[in-house]
């Protein structure tokens, strides 16, 4: 059988209409340049929307800052800075943790500036401690920490 008549075999036993090069799909599967191209545009419009969304918290280093209005315990507010920045050790597919935190704060009544660091710990791959509050009594501040895994309790 020749290769031509083995076309022309497949073309009249085929259902819908093909040629040569669509012989495996049918038609509908062959969009025309304009729907190729809306698709294309679709596609694109989304991933860049979606790529947005997937960079945050991506990277292992960055980091935040912001101001908090903190209560204390008399019913006054005062307002303190805090910054994080992330990096250090973490499993696959699991976001970077604190690398370093700070608390910087002007204790009222006074123009005495503090600023607070938990840094980078080598032997537990992230800050030596976790902040939880802040509490100034007398002119004096606490800051209340948790250790940041077992290790951190040798500190």
């Amino acid at each position: 059988m020749s290769v031509d008549l083995f076309w022309r075999e497949a073309l009249r036993a085929c259902p819908w209409p093909v040629n040569r090069k669509s012989i495996l799909l049918p038609a509908p599967f062959f969009p025309s340049y304009e729907w190729r191209r809306l698709l294309l545009l679709i596609s694109l419009a989304v991933s860049l929307d979606m790529s947005g969304c997937a960079g945050v918290g991506a990277l292992p280093f960055g980091g935040d800052s912001w101001k908090e209005e903190v209560q204390l315990h008399d019913g006054s507010t005062m307002v303190v800075e805090r910054s994080q920045s992330y990096g250090g050790r973490h499993e696959i597919g699991q976001s970077s943790p604190i690398k370093e935190q700070t608390i910087t704060f002007t204790v009222p009544n006074t123009s005495t500036t503090i600023e607070f660091q938990s840094e980078y710990g080598e032997d537990i791959g992230r800050a030596n401690f976790e902040l939880l509050a802040l509490h100034i009594l007398n002119s004096t501040p606490y800051i209340v920490t948790a250790p940041n895994l077992c290790l951190s309790y040798n500190k």
